[in-house]
């Protein structure tokens, strides 16, 4: 038996050993509370056990050396950042050190002796404490809490994980020593954790794709909902085993050596193979992995991938298999192969929020060389136009023969982040194409030049069926070819929102012919002895919503749709049926009435016997009725258009050719047409007095047609000295706003009553123009 300051050891059966790991020292630090020893003061012991040294022989370092080291220790712990103090039954301060005296604002020797009520003046919290103390003391046990509290000073929450020790002191007195550790930011950490870890959890979720994590070691396999839902295998976790049961057995084999290829070797694991679903449906996964992470011998330890079902893509790649991929003439893909193509990439802007896009071209004027040298002639021409189509593009572009001489080109290697970029990219591959074609195509023996429209279209992320993007494309393209041909351009939301309006324009049009609601408008035409000696009857729509619609508005609709056949058809017999009426009439049936007929309706095969019908039918004079036909139309087929023409001139029908000089007649056919009459266009009269140019065009009109033995008329006459400058050129009449504007059939009657009352151009100033206005 020893003492400590004269103490038996029984004496000490209350002393409490503490054992408190101090990492930063790395040493194990034994804590003696002794109250009582000497004069009432807390004594504090510190002995460092050091590996094999025997409780004797702590307890007597600690005896000869307790007074020297008071000292020191009471510093030691002043210094240690963890709250460490003492209290009695009542709650009162036995000892604290600098920790717990900075929380409440004050000094360690000034806090002996009082509660902790006032130093914070708050009675609950200072209640509760004590109720805390006085438990731990009465249940006489050790015991680890974690426990709220507030700094005084700052009024910041603090978080602390103590350590509460009950002893008695020599007295017998119940006291309690408490070790405790701020853990406030650590808590806060986890917090913070915690909730990145839930939302990063929520987005796992969310993905499209199967994550899962393999521990090499357990075996274990961890993974996201997704992967559940794609396997069918519930549960966060299966084995390895449970795992491979769903792979179908023949593709087991392949899948246990790709593993193995990446545990061993670690090479890159990427897999496609078959797995049966609880559920019994057989689906296509495409499984990638790698090791995240290897143990101390070098071992793979984790292994982390992702799964994805392939199912829909493997299905579609099995039926592509039996179909006509490419383009037999060109050995470009085909539509069908265009289709599966653009799909793919859709979906793969979407996936990697990317941009791409599509290419809509077709040849200019095609169709001329097919009329003019046969279609095998123009299959060359698409065999080399897929071969230079080939050098212009990426190894991962697609290119496709779309029909006809339509080709789309589609652009998925440019990896575009952003719109501006993607049209950059795709500008100069187009810009590549139109340089392509710039040197002439040899076709055997036939050197043929040729240029192209492109039309534009960017696609990302929206959701966009193959038809929108293409009709896209088309629409750029078209507005291309408006632009003059061999031309860019990309598409833009106002093409579609005109393309809507130019539908609503034909369903409307289509709807008032078949009401009767069009109109023919006409137009007087006035010899140099002025009289009217013909006129010339011009299409009006008069549009219930949109007033008055412009001929040259729903013309080329009419043309594009096919309505122009049927509005044609309906001009020729109106105006049949107009010459019959006027032929009872003293003077109107002195007037040669003239229609315009489109290039479709002059092509079409039943157009000679359509006006030979609609004259038989009404009665109408042929002698009367005046074709317009413009040079435009003679270019393609003008044999055959001669040849209709001499036979309706056969029948008793007259000819003008309208805008004369505008278009690339050739003088050797000019001859051969059975003409009546060459009309100067309004484009050389509007300029007559102030350019030379013009004046002399009109000029030579006026003097081939004497030569041809052809009456000349000039159209878009307004002033009258351009009337007269036309009478001095020696041209035969005139029609324009200085006689005339078009007008209804009512008004154009009572006009050449009136007009013809006047004797010349002084009456029409003095009476008729009078009238109009």
């Amino acid at each position: 038996m020893f003492n400590i300051t004269g103490l038996s050891w029984k004496r000490l059966a209350g002393m409490v050993m503490l054992h408190v790991l101090l990492n930063s020292l790395g040493i194990l630090v034994a804590l003696s509370l002794i109250e009582g020893a000497i004069a009432g003061p807390l004594a504090v012991a510190v002995v460092f056990a050091i590996n094999g040294i025997s409780a004797f022989t702590l307890m007597s370092v600690i005896k000869r050396r307790y007074r020297k080291h008071n000292a020191i220790l009471t510093r030691i712990f002043d210094a240690m950042p963890d709250v460490v103090l003492a209290k009695d039954y009542d709650g009162n301060f036995v000892f604290c050190n600098e920790t717990v005296a900075s929380l409440y604002g004050a000094k360690p020797e000034d806090m002996v002796g009082k509660d902790d009520f006032h130093f914070t003046g708050n009675r609950e919290q200072a209640d509760f404490f004590l109720e805390n103390v006085q438990a731990v003391m009465n249940r006489n046990q050790i015991e680890q809490v974690y426990e709220d509290s507030t700094d005084t000073e700052t009024g910041e929450a603090r978080h602390f994980q103590s350590l509460k020790i009950p002893f008695r002191d020599i007295n017998g007195d119940p006291k309690i020593f408490v070790l405790a550790k701020d853990i406030t930011d650590i808590t806060k950490l986890k917090v913070e954790a915690d909730r990145n870890k839930k939302r990063l959890q929520q987005v796992l979720d969310l993905s499209q794709e199967g994550l899962w994590e393999w521990n090499a070691k357990t075996n274990q396999v961890l993974h996201n909902h997704q992967w559940e839902l794609i396997t069918g295998v519930q549960g966060s976790d299966c084995s390895f085993a449970e795992f491979e049961s769903c792979i179908l057995v023949e593709d087991r084999s392949k899948v246990r050596q790709a593993l193995q290829m990446l545990v061993e070797r670690n090479l890159p694991y990427s897999i496609e193979f078959r797995m049966k679903r609880p559920d019994g449906k057989i689906i296509w996964v495409w499984d990638r992995g790698k090791v995240a992470e290897f143990d101390e011998a070098g071992q793979p330890l984790w292994l982390v991938g992702i799964v994805q079902d392939i199912t829909e893509e493997k299905l579609n790649q099995e039926k592509i298999t039996h179909l006509a991929y490419y383009d037999q003439l060109t050995g470009l893909a085909n539509r069908t192969h265009l289709e599966e193509e653009v799909k793919v990439a859709i979906e793969d802007s979407r996936r990697r929020d990317a941009y791409n896009a599509l290419l809509f071209m077709d040849l200019d004027r095609f169709k001329l060389l097919n009329d003019s040298h046969g279609h095998d002639m123009g299959d060359r021409l698409l065999q080399e136009v897929a071969k230079r189509l080939t050098n212009c593009v990426g190894a991962g572009d697609t290119i496709a023969r779309f029909g006809g001489d339509e080709f789309v080109v589609l652009l998925t290697g440019i990896d575009a982040t952003s719109e501006a970029e993607a049209a950059l990219l795709a500008e100069d591959t187009a810009q590549a194409i139109l340089n392509s074609f710039e040197m002439p195509f040899q076709l055997g023996e036939v050197e043929y030049s040729c240029s192209s429209s492109v039309g534009i279209a960017i696609f990302s992320t929206d959701d966009m069926s193959l038809d929108e993007l293409l009709k896209q494309a088309d629409m750029a393209m078209y507005d291309a070819k408006g632009a003059g041909r061999n031309a860019i351009r990309f598409f833009d939301p106002e093409m579609q929102t005109a393309a809507y309006s130019r539908a609503v324009l034909e369903a409307d049009l289509k709807r008032d012919l078949n009401a009767g609601k069009l109109e023919l408008y006409y137009q007087p035409q006035i010899n140099s002895g002025g009289q009217i000696v013909g006129v010339e009857a011009l299409l009006r729509w008069p549009h219930d919503d949109l007033g008055m619609v412009p001929p040259a508005e729903f013309i080329p609709i009419a043309e594009s749709s096919g309505l122009i056949l049927s509005l044609g058809d309906w001009i020729l017999k109106t105006a049949c049926l107009q010459l019959s009426e006027w032929a009872k009439d003293p003077i109107l049936s002195k007037l040669v009435l003239s229609i315009n007929v489109s290039p479709v309706q002059l092509h079409a095969k039943g157009f000679v016997r359509s006006v030979i019908s609609a004259l038989e039918e009404s009665g109408a004079p042929a002698d009367k009725l005046k074709i317009e036909i413009t040079e435009s139309m003679l270019v393609r087929n003008m044999d055959e258009c001669i040849c209709k023409m001499l036979n309706l001139k056969k029948y008793g029908v007259l000819f003008s050719l309208d805008d004369f000089g505008t278009g690339y007649s050739s003088l050797f056919y000019l001859k051969e047409m059975p003409l009546d009459q060459l009309k100067i266009d309004q484009s050389f009269v509007r300029d007559i007095l102030i350019d030379p140019n013009d004046a002399a065009i009109a000029e030579m009109i006026v003097a081939l047609g004497k030569t041809l033995g052809l009456s000349v008329i000039a159209e878009g006459v307004e002033t009258e000295a351009q009337r007269v400058r036309l009478q001095q050129l020696g041209c035969h009449a005139y029609q324009g706003y200085l006689f005339a504007r078009p007008m209804p059939l009512k008004d154009f009657a009572l006009f050449t009553r009136s007009f013809n009352r006047g004797t010349g151009q002084q009456a029409l100033l003095d009476d008729a123009v009078a009238f109009v206005a």
